[in-house]
């Protein structure tokens, strides 16, 4: 996707506010280590059934792990929405506030 693809569906910030927020994770760290670990052991268990039951455990594991993971980054991005949204509220009121003194 070009850059102006990405503006007219409202996904990138205004270009002034590039560069000032946080670009600190919301992913929980622990969780997602746990959660690849299992992904990891679930390869090799895959691997290990050699085509019987333990491959099709190991392949169930890992695409449950998958969503999983997909579901942590998903709510990741709610997080840093919600944050960057409150942080632009509070910008605004305390510049309407230094206006409304200087008035």
């Amino acid at each position: 996707m070009s850059i102006e693809e990405l503006r007219e569906q409202n996904v990138l910030l205004p270009e002034d506010e590039w560069g000032k927020h946080s670009r600190d994770t919301t992913v929980p760290q622990l969780p997602l280590a746990i959660v690849l670990a299992v992904a990891i052991v679930s390869i090799a268990v895959a691997l290990v059934g050699d085509g019987g039951l333990l491959t099709w455990i190991g392949t169930g594991t890992f695409v449950a792990t998958l969503y999983v993971v997909t579901w942590m980054f998903d709510r990741a991005v709610l997080r840093q929405r919600q944050r960057v949204r409150e942080k632009r509220q509070t910008v605004r009121a305390t510049s309407s506030s230094a206006s409304d003194a200087t008035d």
